[in-house]
């Protein structure tokens, strides 16, 4: 049959591109962020050294090219991927445009205002940043601006925007007074340590955890049951949680502090419940036992879900 012949090639087509197209993603997002990295060091090098870097800089955007365009045998359609390339440059310029601001908060006299300010806009650009390098490094074929979560729906927005303005309005009524020290060290380690827990979880289970919760079971699909699986059946869900209600106590927010509690806590339940479905079909009884020995570890949530079991 003609027509089938014609299917099979054009799927036989896209399984050769499609590793190639995920190569060159990878291959150009790591380029764009040493790049970007290099224009920083040029910057805050003396002049003797400026026309060095300057030329490693260049020397590291032709190698890229050359590999990008020589490497396979049979490339995919001569292309350059500027969304990982822009990805790269937008995620390392944010990360160090955020410790600008934060290391003379730290190390001169800054207003205190500036200085918590600037701790929370270094977690956020973190987060973010972590999780596009997740993605280029594990799901380098949905390398695009959704992988940065930044345009995470409008709620997540619209919470980020609340939370800043509330931090604001509270310092220009209330000063310096405004912030707790003590609050503040404690949101910032309990963030340190959500944020830890997430990509610990998304290194450890790699392909297997994605940004969308998979509605189909892919060939390499595996149940994940080391690492930080072995205490929390969702551990990066876990993190997000902490990460998310600690960044508004660093801020002394007390509005959205209990807003994000709630609202973070009411969207992970829905999405684990959603979740947990699909893999109980995906894994059978393997997940059944693996869900009866580990619990998860957001307060309050194993008990909500143990309730909607029985």
């Amino acid at each position: 049959d003609e027509a089938t012949g014609g299917d099979q090639y054009i799927a036989l087509e896209e399984a050769m591109v499609k590793p190639e197209v995920a190569r060159r993603k990878r291959l150009e997002f790591g380029v764009g962020w040493l790049s970007s990295f290099c224009v920083g060091i040029l910057f805050l090098s003396d002049d003797s050294h400026r026309w060095l870097i300057f030329i490693a800089f260049v020397a590291v955007l032709l190698g890229g090219s050359f590999v990008q365009t020589n490497r396979s045998r049979r490339p995919p359609p001569r292309m350059v991927y500027t969304t990982s390339y822009s990805l790269a440059l937008l995620c390392t310029c944010i990360l160090q445009l955020s410790i600008g601001a934060l290391l003379p908060s730290l190390l001169f006299d800054a207003w205190i205002g500036q200085t918590v300010f600037a701790l929370y806009v270094f977690l956020i650009c973190i987060f973010h940043c972590l999780e596009t390098v997740f993605v280029a490094m594990f799901h380098p074929e949905d390398l695009d601006f959704r992988a940065t979560l930044i345009n995470n729906g409008a709620p997540y927005t619209a919470a980020m925007c609340v939370a800043i303005v509330e931090y604001w309005v509270e310092y220009f009524l209330l000063g310096d007074n405004s912030s707790i020290p003590f609050l503040t060290v404690v949101g910032f380690v309990v963030a340190v340590i959500g944020q830890f827990l997430r990509s610990w979880a998304q290194f450890c289970a790699g392909r297997n955890f994605t940004h969308i919760v998979a509605d189909e079971k892919v060939p390499n699909h595996r149940l994940v049951t080391s690492g930080p699986y072995a205490f929390s059946r969702h551990p990066g869900y876990d993190g997000w949680f902490f990460w998310s209600v600690a960044t508004q106590l660093l801020l002394c927010n007390p509005v959205c502090t209990v807003a994000f509690a709630i609202v973070s806590w009411r969207f992970f339940f829905e999405r684990i419940v959603h979740e947990e479905y699909g893999l109980r079909q995906f894994f059978g009884d393997a997940y059944r036992d693996y869900a009866r020995r580990v619990p998860v570890r957001i307060p309050g949530l194993q008990a909500a879900l143990d309730r909607i079991a029985t």
